[in-house]
């Protein structure tokens, strides 16, 4: 998830700092409840326009504004824009229904951004946040930087969507909503954006500061959560597990994109203890950083990528020793067909290696298969999209004039299966994988002729051994 941390365009309004905060000069500012629904009205940053919260009796909340006329006030909350009529200082109609005061909002305690951006910041950081509207909660973090980090929004169904912060010359940019002004009160933070919208969140109670582990100054504590269990992004296509791994040393390896348990691409990940930062494939990372979940990563450029951590992913830190080295060589030939035995998958394409009785030679068989349906008056599917007539001449066949195909009578080895031959075959396979996931000791012996023969033993650490002896008769 790449975002912008800092901006450069600066957009600056001519209007009350802070707002009209007083109750005394407009009656409509507080808590208003009728038998249907509340409206809480908020003070906004000119005189005469605010934010409007309401609330159904079933929960569900809506954002509008308010506005004041020379004839009144006007309330408008969806598709209702209606004047206010008040039948006294503690009650007034609207949308045919009477709402009476249910308490002051308190405007005490203010904190603005253009006057005190510090502690504006403070308090931001040191917050809980809800989103009016659902039940997503959002915290905010500082990362490589006083004024800038991540936004995190936890929504309901467990997802976390992540996005920068960054505030400059009293202006704040949260992903993609430049904020112009902003204060927090003792129940919200209340923003008004480039384009006279609201943006509000409704304050909660305090949190702890995240724990934090920076590659430049705690690289141990860095590596240790990086190659800990999986990381999760999400994107248009949803989400994608991305597995750190060492390979061929603690600090240099390959990053695993795993989407619904398929392998969808992989980059090779370098520490680079010159610059002090990390290379994850094309792309260099000047900066890297672990802030609480969230896994930040920043490039040379100042953009910042989020990952956070698979909660469902294990808890495990990985190392070398969980690497299984094979030299591809002759003297390996057992042990390479056991490593490549069963079937691969790369994208949508499946990869199956076929050993001859010797084992030193084969076939690699790569293949894919997509679903296909003849629907109406098309056919669809099947890598040739949605065609409508099928050509044959000689021995070539075309799919409309697009896609072309040939009959072959060359040697292959593939065969389709049945349903049936392929539901075993998935069984068979779920076996394997978690036989060889499992991580045993390996005994291995060097014969006199230089050949290596490696013994599994059925326990997973030294410490699972009290004694091992060699017994002859």
């Amino acid at each position: 998830m790449k975002k912008k941390s800092l901006f450069i365009s600066i957009v600056l309004l001519t209007s009350n700092l802070a707002g009209q905060n007083n109750n005394e000069s407009n009656p409509l500012l507080g808590s208003w409840k009728s038998e249907k629904s509340r409206l809480m009205i908020l003070d906004g940053f000119v005189s005469n326009k605010g934010a409007v919260i309401s609330i159904n009796n079933k929960g569900k909340t809506v954002l509008g504004t308010w506005t004041r006329q020379p004839k009144g006030f006007k309330i408008s909350v969806g598709w209702n824009d209606e004047r206010v009529k008040f039948q006294n200082d503690k009650s007034f109609t609207y949308d045919d229904e009477l709402y009476s005061m249910d308490g002051n909002l308190s405007q005490e305690g203010i904190v603005t951004l253009k006057k005190d951006q510090a502690n504006f910041i403070q308090e931001m950081i040191s917050r809980k946040w809800q989103r009016t509207g659902n039940k997503d909660f959002v915290f905010f973090k500082t990362t490589f930087s006083r004024d800038s980090g991540v936004r995190e929004i936890h929504n309901e169904n467990g997802s976390v969507d992540l996005g920068s912060w960054g505030i400059s010359s009293g202006v704040m940019k949260i992903s993609n909503t430049l904020i112009i002004q902003a204060r927090i009160t003792e129940k919200f933070l209340i923003g008004l954006d480039e384009d006279n919208d609201f943006y509000i969140l409704e304050r909660m109670e305090k949190v702890e500061s995240p724990i934090t582990s920076d590659l430049r100054e705690q690289r141990e504590d860095f590596f240790n959560g990086l190659l800990t269990g999986s990381w999760l992004r999400e994107d248009y296509s949803g989400v994608t597990t991305y597995k750190f791994r060492p390979i061929t040393d603690e600090l240099k390896g390959v990053c695993f994109n795993v989407k619904k348990t398929k392998l969808e691409g992989f980059q090779d990940w370098e520490y680079s203890p010159s610059s002090g930062g990390i290379k994850m494939g094309y792309t260099k990372y000047k900066g890297a950083m672990i802030v609480g979940s969230t896994l930040v990563l920043m490039e040379q450029n100042g953009d910042q990528n989020f990952w956070y951590r698979n909660p469902k992913g294990i808890a495990k830190r990985f190392t070398l020793s969980d690497v299984r080295v094979t030299t591809l060589n002759e003297n390996s030939l057992d042990k390479i067909s056991e490593v490549l035995n069963g079937q691969f998958q790369n994208r949508n394409n499946f990869m199956l290696f076929e050993f001859n009785q010797d084992k030193q030679t084969g076939f690699a068989h790569l293949f894919r298969s997509e679903p296909f349906k003849i629907e109406g008056a098309s056919f669809q599917g099947g890598t040739a999209g949605k065609r409508d007539t099928l050509y044959s001449v000689e021995d070539f066949v075309l799919f409309d004039t697009d896609l072309a195909i040939k009959r072959d009578a060359g040697l292959s080895r593939m065969k389709p299966k049945s349903e049936d031959e392929a539901q075993a075959d998935t069984a068979r396979e779920k076996d394997l994988i978690k036989s060889v996931s499992q991580k045993n000791l390996v005994l291995r012996l060097t014969l006199k002729n230089g050949k290596s023969l490696d013994v599994d033993l059925p326990v997973e650490k030294f410490s699972d051994l009290s004694k091992m002896e060699v017994v002859t008769e």
